[in-house]
């Protein structure tokens, strides 16, 4: 990947909840770690105040830093003074984000790429059970008992396909991001923000794998409740604005260009520029592409 670089600084006990927010930036910048040898970064990120290097970068005036607080800690001076921003973690019951001396951008914790886990509707989950072989009605049960035997590679896609899970622990959040109809313990509900009937189905630990079983008729609930789950984490817990915002007070946002965009997505997919579905993909965009410069913004 072309474009801006984003160096960071890793010492031995990194904020790793900061992680998502990492690989949300792996989509705008190049990130890379330091090396003296390259010419000087775009930007550095540093994952704690005590990160090895940070002292010599926040004396480096040329190259913004933006730099990781753990939960509760205050920023040293010189952190405070000269860092573009500090990244803080935020839970969805927190009372607010601390204000220091320096811009704060918060990441919701917990948090995911929604964009990197879209969505699927029952429709498209039915005909992939159907190409794959799998059960129909599908209910994945992971984090209760009994649970669905699955080796780790395969939850994700275990999650996209089934009609509903009873989910709880990490995977719970995953699910909601793949518009999957969920049912989960009240405590599990609580910490993501989640209210009972509304994004998810709240059941005790001992009948979670039963309620779930028993939702699988209830075509239109279970749609409302994927619809919903989906709305939750795109409103709390995407990682992605608070990516776009670190790199903009790093000075490294470069806004897309509608045709840029259209190349990348094509290019995700493993499409040659030739191929014929590239080319109807960027005829078909082509009166967007061509009226978007001209559009005044709101």
């Amino acid at each position: 990947m072309s474009g801006p670089t984003l160096e960071l600084l890793v010492g031995l006990h990194p904020v790793t909840a900061v992680e998502p927010v990492l690989r949300a930036l792996a989509r705008i910048v190049t990130l890379r770690a330091p090396e003296p040898r390259l010419p000087p970064p775009d930007a550095r990120l540093a994952t704690s105040t005590d990160a090895n290097g940070i002292a010599a970068a926040l004396r480096d005036d040329a190259v913004p830093i933006a730099v990781t607080l753990r939960d509760g800690e205050e920023p040293p001076a010189d952190v405070a003074a000269r860092a573009a921003a500090l990244l803080v973690a935020r839970r969805p019951d927190a009372p607010g984000i601390p204000s220091f001396g320096a811009p704060v951008v918060a990441w919701p914790e917990p948090s995911i790429d929604a964009a990197a886990h879209p969505p699927l509707p029952p429709l498209v989950r039915r005909r992939w059970r159907r190409l794959l072989g799998l059960p129909d009605p599908f209910v994945v049960v992971l984090g209760f008992d009994p649970a669905t035997p699955l080796p780790a590679g395969a939850v994700r896609s275990a999650l996209a396909t089934c009609d509903v899970a009873a989910v709880r622990g990490p995977a719970t959040l995953l699910a909601l991001a793949l518009g999957t109809p969920v049912v989960t313990d009240a405590t599990t509900a609580r910490g993501l923000g989640a209210r009972d009937d509304r994004e998810v189905v709240v059941a005790p630990p001992a009948g979670a794998s039963a309620t779930a079983h028993s939702l699988v008729a209830d075509e239109r609930r279970l749609a409302r409740l994927g619809t919903a789950a989906r709305q939750l984490v795109e409103q709390v817990h995407d990682v992605a604005p608070s990516a776009r915002a670190v790199a903009r007070r790093l000075g490294v946002l470069t806004p897309e260009q509608p045709r840029t965009v259209v190349h990348a997505r094509l290019a995700e997919l493993g499409t040659a520029a030739g191929a014929l579905p590239a080319v109807r993909a960027l005829a078909a965009c082509e009166p967007f592409v061509s009226v978007a410069p001209m559009r005044r913004p709101a």
